[in-house]
């Protein structure tokens, strides 16, 4: 009983000893709505620009490169992070996995959305947020 009460402790200290993760490197302009379709529980957005892209997961915010193939073909590279822990930091981890394997995105015609498709196929699905929020 007294090692996961010391290893809480020591999570709780070490993430009170660190600071915050910095902005994100673009603005967020689309928020996570589902995966497969299965609505997500956890806020996570993305931002995407001509080379970089900015991730703000329950935790942590994250910035990395671009890499635009012909046509739909992008990948997220070289990820930058900040490591502040939190209850819902598995299932941040979970989706930056699917980040790093992007392979595509795709914007559904007519709908303010926008899908980013990994290497497997698993649909990444966001909507596009508000302006200010």
């Amino acid at each position: 009983m007294k090692a996961p009460l010391a290893l809480a402790a020591l999570l709780v200290v070490s993430a009170c000893g660190r600071p915050a993760p910095s902005p994100p490197a673009l603005p967020l302009d689309w928020q996570l709505a589902a995966v497969n379709g299965a609505p997500v529980s956890v806020p996570a957005a993305v931002g995407l620009g001509r080379d970089r892209f900015s991730f703000r997961g329950p935790c942590n915010a994250y910035s990395g490169t671009l890499a635009r193939g012909t046509g739909p073909a992008l990948r997220m590279e070289r990820l930058e992070t900040g490591r502040t822990a939190c209850p819902q930091l598995a299932a941040e981890r979970q989706l930056l996995d699917l980040l790093s394997r992007v392979a595509r995105q795709d914007v559904p015609s007519g709908a303010p959305a926008l899908e980013l498709v990994t290497d497997t196929g698993t649909r990444l699905q966001f909507r596009r947020m508000s302006p200010g929020v």
